[in-house]
């Protein structure tokens, strides 16, 4: 999943609900936009079991590639 998830300011419950969705569709991957938040990508990426490595906020130049998974840029190691 790449994209803006504007949850910057949502509640627990907003973050446990959209987690909980996300895991349920099976998301690997979770490569978020700034308007994310910080705090809120370290939630979700708790929730959905998910590491460093696959769960970043993405900057200017990182990328996705089918098979091998995120590229993200210096900044969002």
């Amino acid at each position: 999943l790449m994209g803006g998830m504007h949850l910057f300011s949502a509640d627990d419950q907003t973050l446990l609900w959209t987690s909980d969705r996300l895991r349920k569709i099976g998301i690997q991957n979770l490569m978020a936009g700034h308007c994310t938040g910080i705090e809120p990508l370290i939630r979700l990426r708790s929730g959905l079991e998910l590491s460093r490595r696959t769960a970043v906020v993405g900057a200017v130049g990182s990328r996705f590639v089918y098979g091998e998974g995120i590229h993200p840029t210096a900044i969002a190691q």
